[in-house]
C-alpha cells in the first residue's frame, strides 16, 4: 500500500489534504506538523510521496524535500 506523508503547520489544511487523499482507498496516510517532525517520521516510516506546505516555521517545504531526498 503506498504511503503519503502530509506536512502542514495548519491543522485545518492537514485535515483537508488528508480528507482529499483518503478518497483514494489504497493509500496509507502519515501526518506531521512541520519539517523537523516530518524528518523524524520518515526515519520510522518510509513514504512514497510527501505532500507539504511550502511556508512553515523552522524548515520550509522545499528544504524538507531536499533533506528527505538526501537521506
Amino acid at each position: 500500500m503506498p504511503t503519503v506523508l502530509i506536512v502542514d503547520d495548519l491543522t485545518a489544511d492537514r485535515k483537508l489534504d488528508g480528507a482529499l487523499l483518503s478518497k483514494i482507498t489504497d493509500l496509507f496516510l502519515l501526518y506531521a506538523t512541520n519539517g523537523l517532525e516530518a524528518l523524524e517520521t520518515l526515519e520510522r516510516h518510509a513514504a512514497d510521496a510527501i505532500v507539504t506546505d511550502m511556508q512553515m516555521p523552522e524548515m520550509n517545504g522545499l528544504e524538507l524535500v531536499r533533506t528527505a531526498k538526501e537521506r
